[in-house]
């Protein structure tokens, strides 16, 4: 083998994706199984409209979340964990802007003692006193110390200045905020929620009928339906500030930048050719933004840029920490290379290896079943089919240099980016 000559490589010509079979339990709840597996292992997330976005007040969605398995009416914390380790079962919980979730990952052979506790964790929390204060306490200190980071101090002021202070996107949390949480809350954001109307499963890995009956016998049941129709909030935004911010803090050693705007999630018709251009400037190692300012200017160890889709808008943005004397030079490059997108078409060189650069990203979205379980998960919170990945091959292998220099000057114009520098200015 002559390893001066590198392999040769293959075009990506199609994707195999496993698709979601739908049914409903007994009381309608929807699960969507993807029957793929060869090891007798199942993943079962059970996800509910329970993120930030529906919260009354701040961090009730994310205490609600945490304490579902910090006691129950039938266990201690402590009996929980013990039980998931005699079992071999994983267990996690996670929240988001707009989604709560719990998820398991149980061999088939103990999946109905896992489900029973699993059960009891999402119909019984006790929302214990004193496990709530013991978590307040670890979780304020910890806000503490993050708070005073200047990648949090930018974050923070960026969100805000896109969504607005009111609304849920854009809130900012204070170290008060976790002084007003109290069980009661918990409870009844809880009852409002975590309930049959508001779930949706998918079952992933060795998911066969023996899985589906096992959720019917636990989660079938009206003995969890609300008795109310959920309540869902109707908040307006406040639309974005552009312009420059500047956070002041002395003893920085680096300064966090974030630019950025709102834009629009995943169902938008141009969000994938954005994918396409994101990738481009600042997507993957081989970016634009990693070989001007990386690795040539030598301001930074690290930069990039991210499409963020959320379920009731979405943002871009590109985000760094860079030296002190850097920071105003890194981002007149940064301008640079973004009207350069906008003046300059892109060359086929560049544009067939981020081509391939995502399409491999594609293929590992679907390398075995509970990878194509999460990929199903985020076209599912957004109510789109499943030939959306289809679409996404397509758009990806056929977008044009033209198309992205178009979508540079749709969507890219200075004058509506919002710029945080978070350090010492």
């Amino acid at each position: 083998m002559d390893r001066l000559i590198p392999p040769d490589y293959k075009t990506i010509e199609k994707i195999d994706i496993a698709k979601a079979q739908e049914s409903r339990l007994e009381n309608e709840v929807p699960v969507y199984i993807i029957n793929a597996g060869e090891q007798d292992v199942v993943k079962i997330d059970f996800i509910f409209q329970a993120g930030n976005w529906f919260e009354p007040a701040p961090l009730i969605a994310y205490f609600t979340n945490a304490m579902l398995n910090e006691g129950t009416l039938h266990y201690t914390s402590r009996e929980i964990a013990e039980k998931f380790d005699f079992l071999g079962s994983f267990y996690q919980n996670n929240i988001d802007l707009d989604f709560a979730s719990i998820s398991i990952i149980s061999l088939n052979k103990h999946l109905e003692e896992t489900l029973c506790l699993v059960e009891e964790i999402i119909k019984y929390p006790a929302f214990l006193e004193n496990e709530l204060q013991i978590l307040l306490h670890k979780r304020k200190q910890q806000f503490l110390i993050d708070a005073a980071k200047v990648q949090n101090l930018a974050k923070f002021k960026f969100s805000q200045s896109l969504f607005g202070k009111s609304n849920p996107y854009g809130r900012y949390i204070v170290s008060e905020d976790f002084d007003h949480v109290t069980t009661g809350h918990l409870a009844d954001f809880h009852r409002t929620f975590y309930c049959a109307e508001n779930c949706k499963i998918i079952a992933s890995g060795k998911a066969d009928e023996t899985v589906f009956k096992s959720l019917d016998a636990h989660f079938g049941s009206k003995s969890w339906c609300s008795n109310k129709a959920i309540q869902f909030p109707n908040i307006k935004f406040d639309g974005g500030q552009p312009g420059q911010y500047c956070i002041e803090k002395k003893d920085a050693v680096q300064s966090a930048i974030r630019i950025g705007k709102v834009l629009f999630n995943r169902t938008h018709p141009d969000f994938i050719g954005m994918q396409v251009l994101n990738t481009v400037i600042g997507g993957y190692f081989g970016s634009r933004l990693m070989k001007n300012i990386r690795e040539e200017k030598g301001y930074t160890y690290g930069i990039s840029s991210l499409l963020i889709s959320l379920k009731n808008s979405g943002f871009w943005l590109i985000v760094s920490e860079i030296g002190n004397k850097y920071t105003f030079p890194a981002i007149s490059e940064i301008y640079k290379e973004i009207e350069k997108l906008q003046y300059e078409k892109i060359s086929s060189e560049e544009l067939n290896l981020v081509k391939n650069y995502l399409l491999g990203d594609i293929l590992r979205m679907f390398d075995g079943p509970f990878s194509n379980s999460e990929s199903f998960r985020s076209i599912l919170e957004y109510g789109l089919n499943p030939d959306y990945y289809e679409n996404v091959i397509q758009t990806v292998k056929n977008i044009s240099p033209e198309q992205l220099q178009q979508l540079a000057v749709n969507y890219l114009d200075k004058d509506s980016l919002v710029e945080v520098v978070a350090g010492k200015i």
